[in-house]
């Protein structure tokens, strides 16, 4: 890297002071309403305190999904809509407060996996019974977290090994084809401690199109092998080391989208993605904790496609790898009655290699960046402030920075103002891209974009219950878009328009003994503000409602999600209508170690669409056997 006096300093700190991940996993729930939560702030605090949009979904309610996808689990979520071009492994779009899916960052165990996927974000591809927890930060967060993260940040948080052996197993079969399996194994000393486990998914799957005809009216299936591993030594109290690696590799299929074509040639996707991790932790200073991690992440996509445009029609082979590789060191201070401080120095690397046509070259980009954190309280005020100044290899100096005032109003009630700035620099893909065969080219000249977001916060809970409201405003400027000439059809990036996305997000959530309910309401205007019309894709209108009910050895649970119409360039009349959907669960315990449970989705059949022209599932079953070992 450019600075090789900083890189250098960053990869001794771990031979002297050992340090451990700023995005450790393995802190325990206070409650299921006020869990412990690390990805708003980067250091460890109960929900209950925080000045930011955030929702937690920890393990217990991961499992009561019943074997679930990542993208269904957050198409439910409160300021999350999705929008999916087929059924399981489909490239898929995420929105997170209508934001751009490219300007959504995704962690995993702090291990940035954001790629130049030409299919949606790899976060599509996690296995589910490899995860912990997940935290869902809604707003701006680059002050924190660097480029990308305009719209929002999710981190996946891995489960961990735990002292004493421990295995859990899940085999489950369901409609479609769909069969899943798994295995995680972990035990270990106080000192040693180890992690194993492999999964599998496959399904037949559904005709990516809604309405496909000749070669494309095929089913489109998907599988997907998993492995992870995990160990941690920890000496003493005060320090810690560990390491963890993880990987994902299947093949996903799809439709070539020409309603013409016959034949039998089956459009599909090989995709292997891997992140790793080494971490370290020691506490300097009983007020003073160091915290060091170098990770990666790989995303291979190898694409078999076939063009019937060509002269002669001919078939399309090509691979792409996008590597990120990362290096932090966090410092942690508490300052006593003044709060606690947050000092971090981050380097990172992207690099992209292909064996399609479109490169000339194998581009790489690198992001060095200080980031300084203070939060605390006194009497009733409450504040976080954090700063950030990146220096960006194509962009130069880029400063960002957040401020948070709270105030307690008693009886349980609190409010928040927030405002934040944020940028994210082009993709390799937007500035670099050479394709004389689909007439496309990079952009070297292009902007970042930029955002500047204020928001208003009302909060309240007590043991039983938590309430949260949150308006927000973030308006985006030098939105990158594909800019083609009407005539030859050629097609470049350019900085094209501004955009406004102001919305409303609130949340509740009750535990009454047996019962425990749920509800969120988000209201989104996300507007283009040169051409005045709707950003694609996303509803103005969308809410959900839950119930678990558990006695003694039974669960039972119930879900609704409604979004409303939304705006669709690829469908013929401009609009997609909005559309209902129920999901029920079910789980019952054969012994204390053995569960049955089952997931009917979609359970009144209901025909939708969430990208114009993309089928889904409509009713469908799935019936798993989980066994635990502790």
């Amino acid at each position: 890297m450019r600075h090789p006096r900083l890189t250098l300093l960053a990869a001794l700190v771990p031979a002297c002071f050992p340090l451990h991940a700023a995005a450790e996993a393995s802190l325990a729930l206070a409650t299921e309403l006020d869990p412990v939560v690390v990805t708003a702030t980067r250091q460890a605090t109960p929900l209950s305190q925080l000045m930011a949009d955030v929702t937690v979904i920890d393990r217990e309610q991961l499992q009561r999904l019943g074997q679930g996808t990542v993208t269904d689990l957050l198409a439910r979520q409160p300021g999350i809509q999705t929008a999916s071009y087929g059924a399981a492994g489909a490239a898929t779009s995420f929105f997170v407060r209508g934001a751009n899916t490219n300007q959504l960052k995704v962690l995993v165990d702090g291990v940035a996996i954001n790629s130049i996927d030409p299919s949606g974000s790899p976060l599509r591809l996690i296995n589910l019974a490899d995860v912990e927890r997940i935290e869902i930060l809604r707003g701006p967060a680059a002050t924190l977290y660097g480029a990308d993260a305009i719209g929002g940040v999710i981190q996946i948080f891995t489960r961990q090994a735990q002292y004493g052996f421990a295995a859990d197993v899940d085999a489950g079969i369901g409609s479609q084809g769909t069969r899943k399996a798994g295995v995680q194994l972990s035990g270990g000393n106080p000192q040693w401690r180890w992690r194993l486990g492999s999964g599998h998914h496959s399904t037949d799957g559904i005709s990516a199109q809604a309405h496909a005809s000749n070669r494309d009216a095929d089913d489109d299936g998907y599988r997907n092998n998993a492995l992870n591993a995990a160990l941690s030594f920890t000496p003493d109290a005060d320090t810690e080391y560990g390491l963890s690696w993880r990987r994902a590799r299947g093949l996903a299929e799809y439709d070539s989208g020409e309603f013409t074509a016959d034949g039998d040639y089956n459009n599909r996707q090989a995709f292997e993605n891997s992140q790793w991790r080494l971490s370290a932790r020691h506490a300097l200073h009983r007020r003073w904790t160091s915290r060091v991690q170098l990770g990666g992440a790989d995303d291979w996509q190898k694409d078999w496609s076939f063009n019937a445009w060509a002269l002669p029609p001919a078939e399309v082979v090509g691979a792409i790898t996008t590597r990120n590789r990362e290096l932090s060191w966090q410092n942690d201070i508490d300052l006593g009655n003044r709060g606690s401080a947050l000092l971090a120095v981050e380097a990172e690397r992207q690099r992209v290699s292909t064996t399609s046509a479109g490169y000339t070259h194998e581009p790489e980009l690198e992001n060095r960046s200080l980031l300084a954190g203070w939060g605390g309280s006194h009497g009733r005020l409450q504040w976080q402030l954090n700063a950030r100044a990146d220096d960006h290899q194509q962009y130069g100096n880029q400063n960002t920075g957040a401020l948070s005032l709270g105030w307690a109003l008693g009886g349980g009630w609190r409010v928040h103002a927030g405002y934040g700035s944020a940028f994210k620099a082009p993709s390799v893909d937007q500035l670099y891209i050479d394709n004389p065969a689909w007439m496309l080219t990079g952009n070297p000249d292009l902007a970042p974009e930029k955002s500047r977001n204020r928001e208003l916060g009302l909060r309240w809970g007590n043991d039983n219950q938590q309430l949260g409201v949150t308006w927000y405003l973030n308006r985006v400027s030098n939105l990158i878009d594909w800019v083609s000439d009407p005539v030859t059809w050629a097609g470049t990036y350019a900085n094209v328009s501004q955009a406004r996305m102001e919305g409303v997000t609130a949340q509740w959530r009750g535990n009454f003994g047996a019962f425990s309910p749920s509800l969120s309401y988000d209201w989104l205007d996300a507007e283009n503000l040169d051409t005045g019309f709707a950003l694609g894709r996303r509803a103005r209108h969308k809410a959900s409602a839950g119930l678990d009910w558990q006695h003694e050895r039974l669960q039972l649970g119930g879900e609704f999600l409604a979004v409303g119409s939304r705006w669709d360039y690829s469908n013929q009349t401009g609009n997609l209508p909005g559309y209902v959907l129920l999901n029920l669960t079910a789980a019952y315990d054969l012994r204390p170690d053995l569960q049955l449970q089952a997931r009917l989705d979609n359970a009144l059949d209901r025909d939708y669409q969430s990208a114009g022209g993309y089928a889904t599932l409509g009713r469908s079953l799935f019936v798993n056997l989980r066994w635990s070992l502790r």
